[in-house]
């Protein structure tokens, strides 16, 4: 991704912040409700463990109860823990990638310009959608209107607007495209 200048922050719209107010809200919704049914799955599963056979943990058990190394209550939760520490990291880390860095970008409240090189002009007329293509590789398309479309031509200089954080890239009509 290319530098950003300071000077070429722009300050959102209303319209552009309701937009990411509401796929914040959206994106967060379908966390919760998926972290939450993956974090339960996760202690229901790791309570039914050893239910199958009485003598799973029977190695830390040993054969008497006096030669346990954990009481069968502890392995439960040592087994629910095992379980539960990789589903905490991601969602810790999908949560602060994908969520929390909307939630950054409204309170910023601020977008971003970069200067592209225009490659080519694509149009589609099936669906009445002009395209450019840009420079860079991760972010090769970029969807405009029909006067940008006729306004620019291939090596012109084009701005493209995004947001710091959650690096969306504001489309005509104030869609957006991941960058």
């Amino acid at each position: 991704m290319k530098n950003l200048d300071p000077i070429q922050s722009i300050p959102l719209s209303q319209d552009e912040k309701e937009l990411l107010i509401t796929i914040y809200r959206t994106r967060l919704h379908l966390f919760i409700g998926a972290f939450f049914t993956l974090f339960m799955m996760g202690i229901l599963f790791g309570q039914r463990i050893d239910r199958k056979s009485g003598n799973s943990f029977s190695v830390q058990y040993g054969a008497d109860k006096k030669d346990a190394l954990l009481p069968r209550n502890q392995m439960k939760c040592l087994a629910i823990l095992w379980l539960e520490i990789p589903i905490l990291s991601v969602g810790t880390f999908i949560f602060s990638k994908r969520v929390n860095s909307l939630r950054k970008d409204i309170a910023d409240g601020k977008k971003y310009c970069i200067y592209y090189t225009v490659i080519r002009k694509q149009y589609f007329p099936l669906t009445d959608q002009y395209f450019i293509s840009l420079d860079d590789p991760d972010y090769l398309h970029h969807e405009v209107d029909a006067s940008w479309y006729d306004h620019v031509s291939d090596g012109d200089a084009f701005p493209v607007y995004f947001s710091r954080f959650a690096r969306y890239a504001f489309n005509k009509n104030g869609s957006y495209t991941l960058m």
